[in-house]
């Protein structure tokens, strides 16, 4: 049995390895320029969703090396996301 510790750092780990598969289930179709435009319903699904359970963990967590983990994912997928979308954003 799991003590309080032990079921946040389960959830945390969870949140942390999920989070960009969750987004890179995304990218495989949905998100991704070459299918047109994201639509509203996508991009809550497969971007904002995880960066949501992502910053979560990152003010939540006490621990350094959760907190570090979870920056560093969130500026991979915003970062990641950005560079799908610069070509359509120019356009506008």
């Amino acid at each position: 049995m799991l003590t309080s510790s032990g079921k946040a750092a389960l959830a945390t780990l969870g949140t942390l390895v999920l989070a960009p598969v969750w987004f890179g289930l995304g990218l495989i179709a949905p998100l991704t320029p070459s299918e047109g435009n994201p639509s509203l319903l996508n991009l809550l699904c497969f971007w904002l969703a995880p960066m949501g359970f992502l910053a979560c963990v990152w003010t939540w967590d006490k621990s350094v090396v959760g907190r570090c983990s979870a920056g560093i994912l969130l500026a991979a997928i915003l970062l990641a996301y950005a560079w799908l979308m610069w070509p359509i954003l120019c356009v506008w």
